[in-house]
């Protein structure tokens, strides 16, 4: 759809799901290619499958419990929050926050992008936090300021760009 948002019902199975002006909602044990929207969220519940990449421009991202993304999953304008959740790429996103939930697996890594064009007033600092538990196997990339925070639990591959702290529950 071009206006308006899409809901993926409990358990049913669909192709590439699109929208530009609009949200997306994937029910609990869906199954989906990819997931994209422009302006809006996308919001997946418990034991998603996404085969590919979930994107999205202006819009938080958030994957609930035993989820599972195959490619990249990415926002510009938006937050991400994974709860054990495993992503097989890239993580990213420009100016939006991530939270790496307890016991999550990202095999691509992470990268937070230089925001391009022009940038008014002070930029607000992106906060990145891996869990306990947690696992990022490729690289942290930070091309910009970001506040990182990971769990002494978390295993994480190597940081560039950005200064690691320790932080406890």
């Amino acid at each position: 759809t071009v206006n308006g948002g899409i809901r993926v019902r409990e358990r049913a199975v669909a192709g590439d799901v699109e929208t530009v002006n609009g949200g997306i909602t994937l029910g609990d044990d869906a199954q989906v290619r990819s997931v994209s929207t422009v302006n809006g969220g996308i919001s997946a519940g418990e034991r998603v499958r996404v085969a590919e990449d979930a994107e999205t421009v202006n819009g938080g991202i958030r994957f609930d419990f035993n989820s599972r993304v195959g490619g990249e999953l990415s926002t510009v304008n938006g937050g991400i929050t994974l709860k054990q959740t495993e992503v097989g790429g890239l993580v990213s996103t420009v100016s939006g926050d991530i939270t790496v939930g307890a016991k999550s697996v990202l095999r691509g890594g992470i990268h937070v992008e230089r925001p391009t064009g022009l940038q008014f007033g002070r930029q607000r600092m992106p906060r990145i936090v891996i869990g306990p538990n947690a696992t990022v196997q490729g690289t942290l990339r930070f091309d910009r300021e970001v506040e990182l925070f990971v769990h002494p639990s978390a295993k994480i591959g190597a940081v560039s760009g950005a200064q690691a702290r320790a932080w406890t529950d």
